[in-house]
């Protein structure tokens, strides 16, 4: 029996020791890489499953955390990320003749995180808001009926992201691990179907799947 509690006794120590190396750290530089999920819209053509009208892409981040309380913390993302519209599908579906360009948006968001530690382990949610710099893009329909484009404009707009991870810390500082994030803007489009020119504001969204590398200090 004693040798029963002063295992647990040990037990217990070590998982603290364990838990209070996790916390040495307060800063954090996290660097992820992985895939963009198709948007659920993007210039008005909703995704339609089967139809692979929006196609996934390359992802990639960098974020600066400051753990300023052991289930909290706070910092920043820079975030970029590019999903291409397949001209093929979307010119069979309406007999007409696309042309598209990638459509790349890269994000500036502000965070708020919610920390889970366990001896080596970090769980976390995060909550950001920022602006979303969008790269202009276009679109050009042609069938013979007439031709139109839609264009989105380049300038900022207001961005959100909610996400979640894990990470696993080694004893060097290191860590590695996983996060999804959905990251979501309402930029302006300019349609113009050759006769008329209208503007519209329409929510953009995109999954981003990523393995991350961490360095805490």
């Amino acid at each position: 029996m004693g040798r029963l509690l002063l295992g647990l006794v040990l037990w217990f120590a070590s998982a603290g020791a364990m838990a209070q190396d996790s916390l040495a750290w307060r800063h954090s530089i996290l660097v992820s890489a992985g895939i963009s999920m198709a948007p659920e819209e993007l210039a008005g053509i909703k995704q339609v499953d089967d139809k692979g009208y929006v196609q996934n892409g390359p992802a990639a981040a960098i974020s600066y955390v400051y753990r300023f309380y052991k289930y909290a913390g706070a910092g920043v993302t820079l975030s970029h990320s590019q999903n291409n519209l397949n001209a093929e599908a979307i010119g069979g579906a309406s007999a007409s003749e696309v042309e598209t360009e990638a459509y790349k948006q890269t994000f500036i968001l502000a965070d708020i995180y919610g920390l889970y530690p366990f001896r080596q382990w970090k769980f976390y949610l995060k909550g950001s808001i920022g602006t979303v710099i969008a790269n202009k893009w276009q679109m050009t329909a042609v069938n013979n009926v007439g031709s139109g484009t839609a264009t989105t404009g380049g300038k900022p707009d207001l961005a959100y992201s909610g996400a979640a991870g894990v990470l696993y810390t080694l004893n060097n500082g290191i860590s590695v691990g996983a996060s999804s994030a959905l990251y979501a803007s309402k930029p302006e489009f300019e349609f113009n179907n050759g006769k008329s020119i209208t503007h519209q504001k329409q929510w953009l969204s995109a999954f981003n799947h990523s393995l991350q590398v961490g360095y805490h200090f």
